[in-house]
């Protein structure tokens, strides 16, 4: 830009500044279109007058509403202005001023027009002096950013910034992330150098929450965000008003609106309230066994920790109808519950037998002789037996329900064997006289009498005898058991290695010819999950005692949803794995593990077999 300091002419007509046009641009949208859009004082969207012309140097006034913005563009000035003004002044330092000109038409917000102005010539002798000034930004932080009429200017490494403007008025805005920005006016009208040192105010906080042990682990949320576990100390947050929760089982959430102020740090003791209770369970059947919501606790007594909320408790008896009670935990304070006792259910049997008179067993148990009426027999299954001395025992098994009356007359086969000894016995063998010649006129011969040599007893194989004999012992072979066609139930406990977490799980299956489906429920402590898998496997004998299964699972993961409660799905993956059982009997095995899931994660575990085989 040079500097006009010598001689100024101008041809014009008495006024230099005119309109020549003014119309509304109906299809034009800049001042309704995102990123030219300017808004008022009052907060509504600006017009924009485009003003045609090709000098510079122009300034403008709309009297007590003022204008808005103004911005230079090639060939037109924009004017930003408030919808409903009357009237716009135009001044220039050469050409002079157009004062109050009073558009022609209603000015609207969001509509853009067209103003075409017509000037008078200017011709200046110049000096060929520069008119530009050198601007200096010193900023902290070093990484804000430096704005001047919408000119990015570059910062360097060390927060400065600097670029040379022609002379006039300039507005400046200094900004960075999570701190407030600076916006101000340059005034350059001189050649001497303009610093500006800015250093930004942060417009952020920190969170300090503070947690005793009881309480340390509790989940922490902000603004429905999970931050991590308490006690923490959050990153810098943007000041401003938050919504706090912190959650745990057992307890009840913690929930506080806090509020982060600049540069300061906001602490917040962690205090809980308990939202459990300690409950023993008594049932009036000592033998009978306690379910709380489907799962086994305990045999006629057990203690339990409850949240608050409702449960339902059964005792539960074999050949008894199980009693149900609802329990309302409402409180956190300890306290004894009583269940009912299971109540028997009975069946009735009359038993007859021909002949008469035989013992009746029930479970090994004498009941009586035959005629037989029973009342008051627990249903279920039971075993009966009729004996008589003389006869064939005659057994049964029974299966007795609610409400049934068994009948039975049973004829009993005499016993073959028994009868034929008896006759033996009752047979008496023949004494004969020795004749009178025989006792009287033949002397007497004093016969020796040879004594029989006792037998020796069998004298006892010793040790180093039976070591003698070669004949081998067969080691029986246990695999069969397992591998041909079997039922069983496994539990297991391990390691998730690349996490460290505890892990465990129990599962049932079933082997046939070597094939096995299993499925499997897991539980991991740290972070709280459970899996659930669906296996398909083929065993291989490893000798007499021990068996291989490699398997293939398809498996589901499930973590702990505090916001909805309960467990929501988070993975599902393939693994590979393998399993080697030692078969201790036909009933029971020791197994160790391994299996890779897709997504990364292995486990080793080890643990008891229960087999129950199904082919003899």
């Amino acid at each position: 830009m040079l500097l006009i300091s010598v001689w100024v002419s101008i041809h014009s007509m008495a006024q230099n500044i005119s309109v020549s046009s003014f119309r509304l641009l109906e299809n034009d949208l800049t001042a309704n279109t995102y990123g030219t859009i300017e808004r008022d004082h009052n907060g509504e969207v600006a017009a924009l007058l485009k003003i045609s012309t090709t000098a510079q140097g122009f300034s403008f006034e709309a009297g007590m509403v003022g204008v808005v913005k103004i911005q230079q563009k090639v060939g037109e000035i924009w004017v930003y202005v408030p919808h409903g003004i009357k009237r716009l002044s135009i001044f220039h330092q050469q050409l002079g001023t157009l004062r109050d000109y009073y558009f022609p038409i209603p000015i609207e917000k969001a509509r853009t027009y067209e103003m075409v102005l017509t000037t008078g010539q200017v011709e200046t002798v110049v000096n060929h002096t520069l008119a530009k000034q050198t601007v200096v930004f010193q900023v902290e932080p070093a990484n804000a950013i430096v704005e001047v009429d919408d000119k990015l200017l570059l910062v360097d490494e060390t927060g400065i910034a600097s670029d040379i403007l022609p002379y006039g008025r300039y507005t400046y805005r200094v900004s960075c992330e999570n701190y407030h920005s600076e916006v101000g006016v340059l005034e350059l009208n001189s050649g001497s150098k303009v610093v500006k040192q800015i250093q930004l105010k942060p417009n952020f906080g920190w969170l300090q929450i503070n947690a005793s042990d009881e309480f340390q682990g509790a989940y922490v949320f902000l603004n429905q965000q999970r931050l991590g576990q308490a006690p923490l100390r959050t990153e810098a947050l943007k000041s401003g008003s938050y919504q706090l929760r912190v959650m745990k089982p057992m307890y009840k959430n913690f929930e506080q609106n806090i509020l982060i102020n600049d540069n300061q740090e906001t602490i917040v003791d962690l205090q809980m309230q308990p939202n459990f209770a300690q409950v023993t369970l008594l049932c009036e059947d000592s033998e009978a066994e306690i379910w709380v919501d489907e799962q086994f606790k305990g045999k006629g007594r057990c203690s339990l920790t409850l949240e608050m909320g409702q449960y339902k408790a059964e005792s539960r008896r074999a050949s008894h109808k199980a009693t149900t009670q609802l329990l309302q935990i409402s409180s956190p304070v300890d306290q004894e519950i009583t269940l009912k006792a299971p109540v028997p259910l009975y069946a009735s049997m009359e038993i007859k037998s021909t002949p008469a008179l035989a013992n009746v067993y029930i479970d090994d148990q004498l009941m009586g002789e035959t005629p037989l009426v029973l009342n008051n027999i627990l249903v279920g299954e039971h075993a009966l037996r009729l004996e008589k001395p003389g006869y064939l025992n005659y057994s049964q098994n029974i299966s007795l329900r609610h409400g049934d009356n068994f009948q039975l007359s049973q004829s009993l086969q005499a016993d073959a064997s028994k009868s034929a000894a008896q006759a033996d016995a009752s047979k008496k063998p023949t004494q004969t006289k020795p004749s009178s010649l025989t006792e009287t006129s033949l002397p007497k011969v004093q016969t020796p009498t040879v004594q029989a040599k006792p037998e020796k007893p069998a004298k006892p194989i010793r040790f180093a005898e039976a070591k003698a004999d070669k004949t081998p012992k067969l080691r029986p072979n246990k695999v069969p058991y397992y591998r041909d066609l079997s039922l069983y139930a496994m539990a297991n406990g391990g390691l998730e290695c690349f996490y460290s977490s505890g892990f465990g799980n129990v599962g049932v299956g079933a082997y046939y010819k070597g094939i096995n489906v299993e499925y499997s429920y897991g539980y991991y402590d740290t972070p709280i999950k459970v899996d659930y898998r669906f296996t398909l496997g083929y065993a291989l004998p490893l000798g007499k005692s021990f068996m291989l299964t490699p398997q293939v699972s398809y498996a589901v993961f499930s973590a702990i949803d505090y916001d909805r409660g309960g467990y929501s799905v988070q993975d599902m993956s393939w693994m590979l794995g393998a399993r080697v059982q030692a078969c201790i009997n036909k009933n029971w095995a020791l197994s160790f593990s391994s299996d890779y899931s897709f997504n990364h994660k292995l486990h080793m575990t080890m643990g008891l077999v229960y087999n129950i085989p199904l082919k003899k």
